[in-house]
């Protein structure tokens, strides 16, 4: 099934906790979710905090295509819908969308214990550049060959919109790149596998940014 995801970047109050259920902020999710989950051409949602900034909450929210999540918007359904979602919410949130490749990789990716997110920006008029794809695979190949330790399975894929990162704008490309922990991951950045490969994702890109999230899977009820 073709699929877009969303990707949402939410700060949070301090000392918010979205793992107990008696926790406001996750009642509120729970809210959120359930109304996405109404929504036509809705597939499913993974979320979690960032592992290095806990008052974050990232979310994968996956649809039949971009444009389902715009007639979502378009609705009369969406104005409540933020207005309750606005109750999770600290300070300006960052979405963006991306066609994952490979499809079934980033559902792997995302279940893993660990997930890590990788955004490459590259800045300018130009966009993504041609080939850049054809690389991101060919680095996750690498990963699989080499049968690292720890490795789930990763995707990625071009950025509908620009984004900015370190003040610097413009299209971008997402990894998902599952872990079973964090140290695995810093364990694979020591190795010849890595240093060998690392130059396939870091081409005409501008900036970078990347960290961790421990995702959980919503389950309608």
């Amino acid at each position: 099934m073709p699929t877009t995801t969303e990707v949402v970047i939410v700060p949070m109050p301090a000392n918010t906790n979205i793992g107990d259920p008696a926790d406001e902020a996750a009642q509120i999710l729970k809210d959120v979710c359930d109304v996405l989950s109404e929504q036509s051409g809705w597939q499913q949602i993974h979320f979690g905090t960032q592992i290095e900034h806990p008052d974050t909450l990232q979310m994968f929210i996956d649809w039949d295509s971009i444009e389902k999540h715009k007639e979502f918007e378009a609705s009369a359904k969406y104005g409540p819908f933020l207005q309750r979602f606005s109750g999770v919410i600290a300070g300006p949130p960052t979405i963006y969308h991306a066609d994952f490749l490979p499809a079934d990789a980033l559902a792997r990716a995302t279940a893993a214990p660990v997930t890590e997110v990788v955004a490459l920006n590259f800045a300018g008029e130009a966009g993504v550049p041609s080939g850049t794809m054809e690389a991101l695979l060919k680095f996750r190949q690498s990963i699989i060959d080499a049968n690292v330790p720890g490795f789930v399975d990763a995707a990625g894929g071009p950025t509908y919109e620009e984004i900015e990162i370190d003040g610097t704008k413009g299209k971008a490309v997402i990894m998902a790149i599952g872990w079973e922990s964090v140290e695995a991951h810093t364990k694979y950045r020591e190795t010849s596998v890595f240093t060998e490969n690392a130059h396939l994702l870091r081409e005409n890109v501008q900036k970078s940014h990347l960290n961790h999230v421990a995702l959980l899977k919503y389950q309608k009820s």
